[in-house]
């Protein structure tokens, strides 16, 4: 038996094993079989011992048949495709808990996320994390131009809600869960943001998953879900389409987005390294970081620092505080729609010229 098949098989049984309804009817089918047959071997002769030893036998295994192999067999097989009705977050949480390969999740934003049953997901994703499980989750990037289509979109069907808005809480409640992950756990879980249109959506535990399309003018988790194999041929487009927007050079890890690296150096060659929180705004980064203002409190004319570990580009250091009120305020609105919280000043990294 191959990896994904003793996989899928030790998924049946902990199906069965779940449903305390389906063990006691199976346990007390099982309890008469026996009973039956245990009278009818007990008692030699034909007539009721008889009959007894044949309806034993038969409802053994009827019952292996129907409460036993057809569970197990639903979820060995493989390239059938299974329609829900919509996203069944609970559901969907618990199969994640079972994972023990990878979980994969492409969408622009998610209200498993953002919803009652969030707690257990996020529990699964440490359970599936526990057991080696691979977590990559694909979200769109607020910032991109895919982003104002799909709000586009949802307007057209009259949804009132701001889809960077959402794709920042789903960022809000991911980025803390994966700083409380241990050191091993952490190398194996990983979100990034793309910057295209999908056009599809996919929750994906081990070799299942499921798939849908993002309608106009609603949400897709709402709409028809698509329960498939990731061998069947849908299963692999989907699949080869996660890959490529994953390994796409638009695409960046949550972790730059919401932290830029910057470097202070001064004349003498010493360095400082901090990774703060940032806004752009006219191309220009602004951060706040507590330590930046410090170093700047000290007022070294040398004080100049450059991003992202190149050291090619050298930047200049400037406060912008509520002396500059328009510029503070457009920066302050968009740090609260990424961060949730206000910033008192802000720190401009303007490029020196060549």
């Amino acid at each position: 038996m191959r990896p994904l098949q003793l996989a899928r098989f030790l998924r049946a049984l902990r199906w069965m094993v779940r449903r305390p309804g389906w063990l006691l009817v199976t346990g007390l089918g099982l309890t008469a079989a026996l009973s039956l047959l245990f009278y009818g071997t007990l008692n030699t002769g034909d007539g009721v011992p008889n009959a007894a030893l044949n309806l034993g036998t038969s409802m053994l295994g009827a019952l292996i048949t129907v409460a036993v192999i057809g569970p197990i067999i639903r979820y060995v097989q493989e390239g059938t495709v299974r329609e829900h009705g919509r996203l069944d977050y609970t559901w969907f949480s618990d199969q994640v808990t079972d994972a023990t390969q990878q979980v994969q999740i492409l969408t622009t934003f998610s209200n498993v996320l953002d919803h009652p049953a969030t707690d257990r997901f996020l529990r699964g994703l440490r359970t599936a994390l526990s057991r080696e499980a691979q977590v990559r989750i694909l979200l769109l990037n607020p910032t991109s131009l895919a982003a104002d289509l799909r709000q586009q979109e949802l307007a057209g069907g009259h949804v009132r809600l701001s889809v960077q808005r959402e794709i920042m809480r789903n960022l809000r409640r991911l980025a803390p869960f994966a700083a409380e992950l241990g050191e091993r756990d952490r190398t194996r879980f990983e979100v990034r943001l793309y910057d295209a249109s999908a056009s599809i959506t996919l929750y994906r535990w081990d070799d299942r998953a499921l798939v849908s399309f993002l309608p106009i003018g609603r949400f897709s988790e709402f709409g028809a879900q698509l329960e498939v194999t990731m061998r069947s041929p849908l299963g692999e487009f989907i699949e080869q389409r996660f890959e490529e927007l994953w390994d796409d050079r638009a695409t960046v890890t949550m972790t730059d987005f919401l932290h830029l690296g910057v470097t202070l150096v001064e004349e003498d060659h010493t360095a400082r390294h901090v990774l703060a929180r940032y806004v752009e705004h006219e191309q220009v980064c602004y951060v706040v970081h507590s330590e930046v203002l410090a170093a700047m409190a000290r007022r070294p004319p040398s004080l100049r620092a450059f991003l992202r570990g190149d050291p090619s580009v050298l930047h200049d250091l400037v406060i912008v505080d509520g002396q500059d009120p328009e510029l503070h305020g457009a920066l302050d609105t968009a740090f609260v729609e990424k961060y949730d919280v206000h910033a008192h000043s802000f720190v401009g990294l303007l490029p020196v010229p060549a």
